[in-house]
């Protein structure tokens, strides 16, 4: 019923990815998230995505070095030496879940090791319940490492997706 409200639905696992299809969610609408996909998830959702071509592809976050590499060998494997799809890399807050600032610096600086990928900004989740100074003080930190990336890698960052579980009245 939301579909055309928001701009995009966090999918964080194969059961959430089915969902989307069948809801007839467009690919270009999908962020696919979660630090246990293995290349196989990634394999059978581009596999989906190329043989359907609704409108776009899924962005896609990246929460290890690991996965970096890895996504980078799916998208060239299943698209193609040519094509290349956006990555958010996820930055960690309180969880146990991303990268840590200097991780992610680091793949920005060798963002051409990695020609399929195209990273469009950072992902911040922060945890669920938070009182408002706590989400201005973890945006006001976010911001600071957008800064960075511009001024230390010379990177605009395109996208910035923060998540601090926020009710939203649907």
């Amino acid at each position: 019923a939301i579909k055309d409200l928001v701009d995009s639905f966090e999918k964080c696992s194969p059961g959430e990815e089915r969902i989307c299809r069948k809801a007839g969610i467009p690919a270009c609408k999908m962020v696919l998230s979660g630090v246990n996909k293995e290349a196989s998830d990634f394999e059978d959702i581009f596999r989906f995505v190329k043989e359907h071509a609704d409108g776009g592809e899924p962005i896609c976050t990246v929460e290890s070095l690991q996965q970096m590499k890895m996504l980078e060998e799916q998208t060239a494997g299943v698209f193609g030496q040519d094509h290349t799809i956006g990555v958010l890399l996820r930055v960690t807050s309180v969880t146990q879940f991303g990268m840590e600032e200097e991780e992610i610096l680091t793949l920005v600086r060798e963002r051409a090791s990695y020609p399929h990928l195209h990273i469009l900004g950072i992902q911040v989740f922060t945890g669920t319940q938070k009182r408002m100074r706590i989400i201005k003080k973890e945006i006001l930190e976010a911001d600071a490492l957008i800064a960075r990336i511009e001024n230390e890698c010379g990177y605009k960052v395109e996208m910035f997706e923060f998540g601090p579980d926020a009710p939203v009245s649907y």
